[in-house]
């Protein structure tokens, strides 16, 4: 049985202010436009496969960029401590506590 306390915790916010919140287990999440996502962002400008977040070996929430077109030329993968937003189109997810 999976421990709960290994589950990580984001919410995502819509331009007009809604939020939902998701756990992460042991199976990644997949973000984007895509109907078949587990978090689907309905923004013509966001990747049918846009990202993935994960949990980092120590817990924390990791997210890679599955859009190459979004990368900066430094690591595709990003760790969220509690509190971290990070823009998705004019989504914004945040990593909680």
């Amino acid at each position: 049985m999976w421990n709960e306390r290994r589950a990580g915790h984001f919410t995502v916010t819509t331009p007009g202010g809604d939020a939902r919140a998701y756990a992460v287990h042991e199976q990644p999440l997949l973000i984007g436009s895509a109907p078949s996502c587990e978090v689907v962002i309905p923004d013509p400008a966001i990747s049918p496969r846009h990202a993935q977040v994960s949990l980092s070996p120590d817990g924390r929430l990791r997210l890679l960029r599955l859009e190459t077109g979004n990368a900066d030329g430094g690591s595709p993968w990003t760790l969220l401590d509690a509190g971290d937003t990070v823009s998705i189109g004019a989504y914004v997810l945040r990593s909680a506590p």
